[in-house]
C-alpha cells in the first residue's frame, strides 16, 4: 500500500446523518455495508482513517477492516477533521 497518499476518511455513519454534515473530502459507507465492499475500499491503495459521530462505530469498522489486512486508524467524529 502505498502511504505517501493523503489517508482515505470514511465516516462509517448512516446516508441521514452523512447528508447531515460530514469532513471534507470524506467518503460514506455504513458500517452495515462495510465488509460487503472491503474490495472497493482496498483497491483506494491508500490508508484508512474511520470516523463516526461520537466515536464508537469507528473503532469497530477500524477492527474490521484491520482484519482485513487494511491500514486503517480509529478516528473518532468525524467533526475533528
Amino acid at each position: 500500500m502505498n502511504n505517501k497518499k493523503e489517508p482515505l476518511i470514511i465516516d462509517v455513519r448512516d446516508a441521514k446523518e452523512f447528508e447531515k454534515g460530514h469532513a471534507k473530502g470524506s467518503i460514506n459507507i455504513p458500517i452495515a455495508q462495510l465488509e460487503d465492499r472491503i474490495e472497493e475500499i482496498r483497491k483506494q491503495g491508500r490508508s484508512i482513517i474511520t470516523v463516526c459521530g461520537g466515536g464508537t462505530r469507528n473503532g469497530r469498522a477500524c477492527t474490521l477492516l484491520q482484519q482485513h489486512n487494511i491500514d486503517t486508524t480509529a478516528g473518532g467524529s468525524w467533526k475533528k477533521y
